[in-house]
This record gives structure tokens, C-alpha cells and sequence, in this order.
């Protein structure tokens, strides 16, 4: 019973690495193109962003996992998603990806938000200075980052619970996992319990660490020294 709680975790794990990880670049490739000079680029991402937050991920998931299921196996993948078989690894890679299109238009828009709030002067500050891109990037990023951490701890705790669409296919994962154990024991309360205990624990981690890393990259705020207060002549 461990190891097959083990392999539901560590499946839906990967997933959500693997596909947050994807949706973050994307989001910032999509972020980045809003504000392209190139009109065509620009309209693109602009419509990227759009249509991927306007499709559910569950219609993604069904859409990307039948048109690898087509496909077929691929021999030449690793088995890399734990309690999968090595026919299904190319169905979970697909799921991988729709996961993250589902995800990268709303990551794109806590970007651009944080982006906004902070403002083109403090780049305009830093081309000023002559730094170069890169310096420009960490320079500016580190101000914008504590303003996306906060929406984007929440928006990967979605995204944790997104990977139960991969239930939709053989795919090993947590809510699949819950689901196929209650079917065979009957005991549907003990392991639908044990799965929101799961799915608790590993959305509160999520949390904890992105409000720890935006409180440690936020800059302290400086106390107002009181003012001393002035002696009163007495006649």
C-alpha cells in the first residue's frame, strides 16, 4: 500500500514540475512578446495569452492525451513518470504540455501585473546606468519578483490539483491512484480522505515556500525614527 501511495505521489509530482516549469517559460515568453516592437509578434502573444486562459485545462488535457494516445508508443522515450507504463510515457508527455498551455496565459498575466505595478521607468533607470541586459534583467527582476510570488503561490497550488485530469488516461497519479484503490477495496472514505490529506499537505508546501521566498526577496521596511520630543520652557 506505501509504495503505490509513493508512486501516486511522486507521478503527480512530476507532473506538476514538469508542467509548471513548462507554463512559467511560457508564460514569460508570452509576457515578453506582449511588449515586442514587432506588431506580428505582439498580436500573437497577446492571443496566446488569451486563448490558453480562456480553454479549460481539462479540455487540453483530453485533446492533447487522444492525439498522442494516436500516435501511439514511441520506443524511443525514457520511462520517466514513476508507475506508468513505458506504452503510455509519450500520453503522460502530452499531458505534461497541456498542462502547462493551460496555465501559461494566467502565469502571463501575474507577470505582466507585477510588471506594472513596478513600472518601465525602473528599466529605463537601469539602460541609463549602462548595465547590460542580463544585469538589467536581475536588477529589475528582483523588485518585480516579490510582487509575482504571492498570485503565483496560489496559481501553483491550481495547478497541483489540474494534474487529476490525468486521471482521464493510464497515467499514475494521485487522484487516479485514489480512484482505482476505491474501486477495488470499496473503501471509497479512507482513500478519498487519504487523498485530500495528500493533496493538503503538498498544496500547503507549495504555499509555505513561495511566501517564505517572496518575505526573504522582499526588501525590509525601514522604521520612521519617532521624533523627539521637545522640552517644554517653563516660565
Amino acid at each position: 500500500m506505501y509504495a503505490e501511495i509513493g508512486l501516486w505521489i511522486s507521478g503527480s509530482l512530476l507532473l506538476w514540475v514538469l508542467s509548471a516549469g513548462l507554463a512559467m517559460s511560457a508564460a514569460l515568453l508570452i509576457a515578453v512578446g506582449t511588449h515586442s516592437r514587432h506588431r506580428v509578434f505582439r498580436l500573437a502573444a497577446t492571443a496566446a495569452m488569451h486563448v490558453t486562459r480562456g480553454v479549460p485545462t481539462s479540455l487540453l488535457v483530453i485533446v492533447f492525451g487522444l492525439a498522442c494516445m494516436r500516435v501511439g508508443d514511441v520506443p524511443a522515450l525514457p520511462v520517466v513518470f514513476p508507475g506508468t507504463s513505458p506504452q503510455f510515457q509519450f500520453v503522460a508527455w502530452g499531458i505534461v504540455a497541456a498542462l502547462g498551455v493551460g496555465s501559461a496565459g494566467h502565469i502571463a498575466v501575474i507577470y505582466l501585473t507585477a510588471w506594472q505595478s513596478v513600472g518601465s521607468k525602473r528599466l529605463e533607470q537601469a539602460r541609463v546606468m549602462g548595465l547590460s541586459p542580463s544585469q538589467q534583467l536581475r536588477v529589475v527582476g528582483r523588485e518585480v519578483l516579490p510582487l509575482v510570488l504571492g498570485p503565483l503561490g496560489a496559481r501553483l497550488v491550481h495547478h497541483l490539483h489540474n494534474t487529476g485530469f490525468a486521471a482521464l488516461f493510464p497515467v499514475v497519479e494521485i487522484f487516479g491512484g485514489v480512484v482505482e484503490a476505491s474501486n477495488e477495496t470499496f473503501a471509497v472514505a479512507q482513500y478519498a480522505g487519504l487523498g485530500a490529506v495528500i493533496y493538503i499537505v503538498l498544496s500547503q508546501a507549495i504555499w509555505i515556500s513561495t511566501r517564505l521566498l517572496e518575505a526573504r526577496l522582499r526588501p525590509p521596511s525601514r522604521a520612521v525614527p519617532e521624533s523627539t520630543p521637545q522640552a517644554v520652557p517653563v516660565p
